[in-house]
């Protein structure tokens, strides 16, 4: 589902509601990617459609979509870089690789939608009360504010080994949970006032 949304900005079911959504991914096949993007490579295209798979053991691991990622986008960097005369880009989205900063922002966001998928399935439910909208709100900036964290952390630690906190790694991680507790005391205040 987010692979269809980063590249299209679009879900792959015409669905509003996770409800809506489930029953969409039970019943029918996900939009023809290409039909919404003729550019996307077609070895993405059926990546993306085996993770949307019915049945989860004819989906691929996590393991699996950051290999074919990875050997798709690797060769693709290195000629664009090749192209510009510069191979600074490509070491550095290897060094990006080798720290697994990607991997591990991938899975904080899936993490996150998983957190959000079931926070508005419990919504709808109207598990929350008169509060869902608010808790709902309140786990959007969790979520946010993880992914972030996340980032941080597979920045300075990502490498295998031991790695020391930095300076900078401190105040970042405090902006970031500064930042989250005002805006949720601010959502909270304004969703039970």
């Amino acid at each position: 589902m987010l692979g269809y949304e980063f590249l299209t900005g679009e879900g792959p079911y015409d669905a509003r509601s996770n409800t809506q959504w489930i029953t969409a991914h039970l019943n029918q096949d996900p939009k023809d990617l290409r039909h919404m993007r003729a550019d996307v490579d077609q070895d993405v295209v059926d990546l993306l459609r085996r993770c949307l798979n019915r049945e989860p053991k004819h989906r691929p691991s996590a393991a699996e979509v950051a290999r074919a990622l990875a050997a798709d986008s690797a060769p693709a960097a290195q000629s664009a870089y090749a192209t510009s005369g510069s191979v600074e880009g490509a070491a550095d989205l290897q060094h990006l690789i080798k720290r697994r900063v990607p991997q591990i922002v991938f899975f904080a966001a899936v993490a996150g939608s998983g957190l959000l998928g079931l926070v508005g399935l419990l919504r709808e439910n109207n598990k929350f009360g008169q509060y869902g909208q608010t808790v709902f709100d309140l786990s959007l900036w969790f979520v946010g504010a993880g992914i972030a964290a996340a980032t941080v952390v597979a920045w300075f630690h990502g490498e295998k080994g031991r790695q020391q906190i930095s300076v900078l790694e401190w105040i970042l991680l405090s902006l970031i949970g500064v930042v989250w507790l005002t805006v949720s005391a601010w959502t909270f205040l304004s969703g039970t006032g």
